[in-house]
């Protein structure tokens, strides 16, 4: 099984404080497109859920994914299976420790940043969900996302680390679909891809009858 040869990064970076820390995870599933940095996945284990590089779906359009030309890719046989987009309260969360964190509230981020202070973050962000640009000095990623009302309604969020007049600024922007007016959603772009996501897939079935073998081998040794 292909998921099973998922490879995972020795180290995890804990991002929050509070009682249920989350742990960001680089992964890599060879079943998918490959990445430039060779790990394709992020893993978020606060809301189990496992993000697509950005980067891999540059160029693909929002009707192309969903199926509009005919081909969902979401589906089986499609090129991200398995995959759905990513809503904005997964993406961005509601900015309350009470409620939805969501990936960018779980690196550091809050929504409308732009700041020295969010530098870090920001380029920490690139790191794992991919980034464009001269990545050394100026670097931004920007996906398209869902609303949870509608999952046809696309907004699009960006995520930009960049020196200025001598200071380096992290800067984050989410925006409805209502006011998408410039970005080339339904059309291809080099600029934006998608932020997709899946639920983290359950141990496959050959790795629970090994653990249950171990089990059982010791009981038997004891005795």
């Amino acid at each position: 099984m292909p998921r099973l040869a998922m490879l995972i990064v020795a180290c995890a970076v804990l991002l929050r404080g509070d009682v249920a820390r989350a742990a960001i995870i680089a992964l890599n599933d060879p079943s998918l497109p490959a990445s430039a940095d060779g790990f394709n996945l992020t893993r978020d284990t606060l809301s189990g859920l496992e993000w697509l590089d950005v980067d891999i779906t540059l160029g693909r359009s929002f009707d192309d994914l969903i199926g509009n030309d005919g081909s969902n890719e979401f589906v089986s046989g499609g090129d991200f299976e398995g995959f759905r987009h990513a809503t904005r309260l997964e993406l961005a969360g509601t900015g309350s420790v009470l409620a939805v964190d969501g990936l960018i509230e779980n690196f550091g981020l809050e929504n409308y940043v732009f700041s020295a202070g969010a530098y870090g973050p920001a380029r920490s962000f690139l790191s794992y969900l991919g980034c464009l640009g001269s990545c050394a000095s100026y670097g931004y990623i920007m996906g398209i996302y869902v609303s949870e009302l509608d999952p046809l309604d696309p907004g699009w969020g960006m995520i930009e680390a960049l020196p200025s007049q001598g200071l380096h600024f992290g800067s984050v922007q989410i925006v409805p679909g209502n006011t998408l007016v410039s970005q080339p959603i339904n059309g291809s772009s080099s600029l934006s891809g998608h932020f997709l996501v899946r639920a983290v897939p359950e141990p496959g079935t050959g790795l629970l009858l090994g653990a249950g073998l171990v089990i059982i081998a010791a009981r038997r040794s004891r005795r």
